[in-house]
Order: structure tokens, then C-alpha cells, then sequence
């Protein structure tokens, strides 16, 4: 983290523009971790709170910051507004909804007095009326056009502003020109275009303008994809690469993007990231295991010519994201679950920003010779109802030069599956006559939610207060857990204590595990350092919540995203050691 509270700021601020709200967060976090007291910092927090949709940790941090106290802090006072909008938004009640707007308008004009600026003025106005006050918002709409920084708009914030304004009157192609103009004008930043886009897609359909100006404008808006990539795998070729970048260029090109996930074997994955990096945009790099590893199996055998560009590409990635801990060990699970992450972290960064993830393959059209390669990724993704841009290959030589020795025959089955760890906080404080009752007011409440899914769990085992599962897929693992926890609502176990001693905490995780019969028990056991890593994630876990690992958040972003959502938390120390990672919490869809 840089040293200069200047430098830090800024690159927070760049995060924010860049439309990357777990790096907004995570940058804000640490710096307030570490003693920063600009309130700047605590704004930002705040805001990628709210902008990755947790309204309700965004308002308890507004509250523990003081911003509220930031009476001269027109953001600040603006962001009040922001947060009861999403209320709003979120409300299921036609009267909880109008109140929330009425509140969110009242906020926004306490920020508008401090010096009369356009944005809570135009925020005012939408969402007056949005709880019904027609005329006042119209009204106000035309006293904003006044504004004397709209006429005409000096950047991109004040077009944007205009467009709202002349929404609410109902004059869409004027909305359209204002918005066009000013994307003509200069860079607009990825996040700005993502909350406009947000704003006019709720606020739109309420006015009078028609369908098609309501999409023209949310598509002259909307961000573009964020990608992506796979590939085959061949040989070094000048000619060969020189045709086949110009159709990777010329691809990312008609989308727009310089956003994009995916590995770095020899071939087409490289000229996808070097053709990225060329551009200046963002690459995350998400490998299977380690990198020296991923050196051995997947790039020195394309050819050595290809390892220090993977170092190039590697050194300059945006990020960088290991699947998992383990070293090869010779499945080709590995390789599709490492692809598999990718796949998913793209649609939860997609998610943050509006838009969508499109998938761009080198593919020759062949089916998948193993589990895994750019055939099975296609598949995969078709599969889920995504797009796929095709690429043609063309002729190059795919003859690898594969090692004896890079991995281990271990003669065991593998798969992927979902990992449940649980425990009940305060179960060792409990007095021995209490544990029968514990057993059949808690654990059988589990079991009888368990009961419900059958052949989706494949192992099961409990200890005490602790129930380990492993489960099909991530759509049911996520439906236990939270079943589990509707089941022990308003449960209270004599002997705990005051009431929040107690309480199930819940650790999820996606990964390849180890499948056979146990030798001890005779029956099926999965194991293998991802259900280790899993055991870590439910200590630190809050009573009546789930966790998730970003593994687990990724996959099910992509197999189950209108059922389940997940809100980032931030930087997690695990138990035991175990390091710092991503997580999530988890939580059904409202219309679920």
C-alpha cells in the first residue's frame, strides 16, 4: 500500500473511476486500518459498500464514520441520499418505497443547500419523483437545466446531469444527444458510466419517454463487456501470431473492453494479454496453481520462446488470482476449474459494473480431447446462456513438447465439489444437561433440512455442534445453508447465556478435492487442502450468516445468479493461520 496518503487517495479514486468497487473498498479499508483520517477515505468506503449493493453494511459504516457530522461536506451529505434511494430500490412495499424516496429526496437537498451544486440537485429531483411528487420534480428539473455549469455542460458529470433532467421532462432524444456529446467530448470512466447507466435503467421507464428512447439511451451508456479468454495452445510462429492478434485486436475492438480474465498458457492465451496490455487496460491473470507449476505444464511446453512473455505478461497483470494452493498433481479438473474462476470472476466484475461478460475463444471448433482446453470452456459457457465471439485459429502447429515428470500419478479420483463447514457458537459453554436438547433442537433441525436435498449431498459427517458436507454444486450448497439458517431462527439454547452468545456460523467453498472410499469409515471421502482452507472460513464467520470464499461467490455468480447474491466483506484473516482472502456473504435474491 503506498505511503503517501496523496498516492493511496488517488489510486482509491482511480478504482472508483475505473468502475472496481472491491478495489475502491479495499483500498479505503486498509488506509482507515492504518490510521488515515481523511474523511475522503471513509466516504469511499462507504460508497463501494453501496455500490456492490450491501445497503445495509454501507449504512452502518455511514454511521460509524460520522459522515452524517460532515455538515459542510456536500459528497458526504449526498451519499445519505444515495444509500435510502437503494432502500427504495430494494423495498418490496409501495408505501416503504415512496418513504424511502422521500427520505433520499430530503438528504439530497440538505447536500444541495451547502453550495447549490447540480448532483444532489438533479438526485433530488428523480427521486421526488419517484415517491410521486410529480410536479415538484419537473419543476426542479428546469431549474437545474438553468445551473449555470449545464449551460452547456462542462464535463461529463454535468451532460449526465442534463440527461436526467431532461428524462424526467420526458425529452429522450435531447437526453440522448446531451449523453452522446458528452462521450464524444472525452474519456468518461468506467464506474461513471456504470452509475449513470444504473440511475436512468430505474428511472427511465417511470417517464414518458418510449421504449426504444429508453434503450438507445441505456445502450449508448452502458459500459462495455468485460472478457473472457481461452485458447489453444500452439508453437511460436511470427506469421502465425502476427494474423492471429489482428483477429484477437480486431474482436476486442467491436466490444470495447480492455477488461479481461484468464490464464497464461503458451499461444493464444498470451496474445490475448499482450494485446490487452498493449491497449493499457486491465488484465487479471487466474491460474490453476502456482505459477512455476503453471510454467511447467502449460507453458515451456508450447516452446521456451514463450516463458518470458508469460513473465511480461504475469509482472504486469492488474491482478493475479491462484485457484487454488495446491501444486499439479496431473488432473485436467485443475485446468477446467482454474477456467471455471475465470469465467466467474468476470461476471461478478461485470455485475459490478452493469454489464455484461462476453467470452472470446481461439477454438477450432473440435470438441475437448480431455476435461478441459478451449472446447470444454465454450461449452461450459454456452451452456449458462453467454456469449461466445469465436476466433478463428488458422494454421498453426499445436505439437507440444510435454514433460514426463510434471506430475505425479497418484492414482486416486478427483473432482469439484461445494464444502459446508458449520459450528454453533457457544456450544462449549454449554452445561451437560443441555446437549440432548441442543441435539434435537439444532442438529435435527439440520437434518431435517439436509432430508430435503438427497442426492445433492455426496458425504456428510457432524461432531458435536459441527456439521462438514459435500455438496453436487453451489446452487444446492448455497440453499442448505441458508435453509439451515432460516431453520435455527428464533432458536435459543438454555445455557448460553445473554442472547447473540450463540448462533450457526457457516463457511463456504468451491474446489477440486480428492474422491475415494474412506479406509477407516468404508464410505465415499472427499479431502484435499480445499477442504482445509474450507475448515477456515466458518470460525470467522458472524452467528446466523454465511461466508463465502470468492471461489464459491465466482461460480455461483455464474450457474445461479437469479437465486442467490453475494456481497463482498473485504480481506478476511482465516483461522489457524491460514493467511487472508476475499469473502463474501451470502444471501437469496429478493424474488427468491
Amino acid at each position: 500500500m503506498p505511503a503517501d496518503p496523496d498516492e493511496l487517495l488517488a489510486k482509491a479514486e482511480r478504482a472508483r473511476r475505473d468502475g472496481n468497487a472491491l478495489a475502491t473498498f479495499d483500498l479505503a479499508r486498509g488506509a482507515i486500518a492504518a490510521g488515515r483520517t481523511e474523511a475522503r477515505f471513509r466516504y469511499l468506503q462507504v460508497l463501494a459498500s453501496a455500490q456492490m449493493g450491501d445497503t445495509h453494511r454501507a449504512q452502518s459504516l455511514y454511521e460509524l464514520h460520522g459522515l452524517g457530522e460532515l455538515t459542510s461536506d456536500e459528497d458526504s451529505l449526498a451519499l445519505r441520499g444515495r444509500l435510502f434511494k437503494d432502500l427504495a430500490l430494494n423495498s418490496a412495499a409501495p408505501e416503504d418505497r415512496r418513504r424511502h424516496f422521500e427520505e433520499a429526496s430530503e438528504a439530497y437537498l440538505r447536500a444541495y443547500r451547502v453550495r447549490h451544486g447540480y448532483f444532489p440537485a438533479i438526485n433530488a429531483a428523480t427521486t421526488a419523483w419517484a415517491a410521486g411528487h410529480r410536479a415538484e420534480a419537473e419543476e426542479f428539473a428546469r431549474v437545474i437545466l438553468a445551473h449555470p455549469e449545464l449551460s452547456p455542460p462542462r464535463d461529463w458529470y454535468a451532460a449526465a446531469t442534463q440527461a436526467e433532467a431532461l428524462v424526467l421532462l420526458g425529452w429522450g432524444d435531447e437526453a440522448l444527444a446531451a449523453i452522446e456529446t458528452a462521450m464524444a467530448a472525452g474519456a468518461v470512466g468506467l464506474g461513471d458510466r456504470a452509475s449513470a447507466c444504473r440511475q436512468l435503467a430505474w428511472l427511465a421507464p417511470t417517464t414518458s419517454l418510449t421504449a426504444d428512447q429508453q434503450r438507445r439511451l441505456l445502450a449508448a451508456l452502458r459500459p462495455p463487456p468485460v472478457i473472457t479468454y481461452t485458447g489453444h495452445m500452439f508453437r511460436p510462429d511470427p506469421a502465425v501470431e502476427a494474423e492471429l492478434t489482428a483477429r484477437i485486436a480486431a474482436e476486442i475492438d467491436s466490444l470495447g473492453s480492455t477488461i479481461a480474465y484468464g490464464a497464461l498458457a503458451s499461444g493464444a492465451d498470451i496474445l490475448f494479454a499482450e494485446e490487452i496490455l498493449r491497449r493499457g487496460g486491465e488484465l487479471h491473470v487466474v491460474l490453476p496453481f502456482g505459477d512455476e507449476d503453471f510454467i511447467r505444464a502449460s507453458v515451456a511446453p508450447g516452446g521456451r520462446e514463450w516463458i518470458p512473455r508469460f513473465h511480461n505478461c504475469f509482472a504486469r497483470a492488474s491482478g493475479v488470482t491462484l485457484a487454488t494452493r495446491m501444486e499439479y498433481v496431473g488432473y485436467d479438473s485443475q485446468f477446467a476449474y482454474g477456467s471455471q474462476l475465470a469465467r466467474g470472476l468476470s461476471l461478478l466484475r461485470a455485475g459490478q459494473m452493469a454489464t455484461e461478460s462476453v467470452q472470446l475463444a481461439v477454438w477450432d471448433g473440435l470438441p475437448a480431447r480431455g476435461g478441459a482446453g478451449a472446447g470444454h470452456d465454450v461449452g461450459d459457457w454456452k451452456s449458462l446462456g453467454f456469449e461466445t465471439r469465436i476466433i478463428d485459429p488458422g494454421d498453426m502447429d499445436r505439437s507440444m513438447e510435454w514433460s514426463d515428470d510434471i506430475a505425479p500419478d497418484l492414482g486416486v479420483g478427483r473432482t469439484t465439489r461445494a464444502i459446508i463447514f458449520t459450528d454453533y457458537k457457544g456450544y462449549s459453554r454449554l452445561p451437560e444437561s443441555a446437549i440432548p436438547t441442543f441435539n434435537r433442537e439444532v442438529m435435527g433441525r439440520i437434518a431435517a433440512v439436509l432430508g430435503r436435498y438427497g442426492p445433492a449431498i455426496l458425504s456428510r459427517n457432524t461432531w458435536g455442534d459441527a456439521f462438514h458436507g459435500i455438496i453436487e454444486d453451489v446452487a444446492s450448497a448455497a440453499a442448505i445453508t441458508l435453509d439451515i439458517i432460516d431453520a435455527l431462527k428464533g432458536v435459543h439454547v438454555a445455557g448460553l447465556g445473554a442472547a447473540g452468545a450463540e448462533g450457526m456460523r457457516i463457511g463456504l467453498h468451491f474446489g477440486p478435492v480428492y474422491e475415494e472410499t474412506d479406509l477407516v469409515t468404508g464410505r465415499p471421502n472427499f479431502y484435499g487442502s480445499e477442504v482445509t482452507l474450507a475448515a477456515r472460513i466458518e470460525p470467522a464467520a458472524i452467528p446466523g450468516e454465511v461466508y463465502t470464499t470468492q471461489a464459491f461467490a465466482a461460480i455461483l455468480a455464474a450457474t445461479a445468479p437469479d437465486r442467490f447474491a453475494t456481497r463482498y466483506l473485504g480481506k478476511v484473516e482465516l483461522a489457524k493461520g491460514y493467511g487472508v482472502l476475499p469473502i463474501y456473504q451470502l444471501e437469496r435474491r429478493l424474488a427468491d
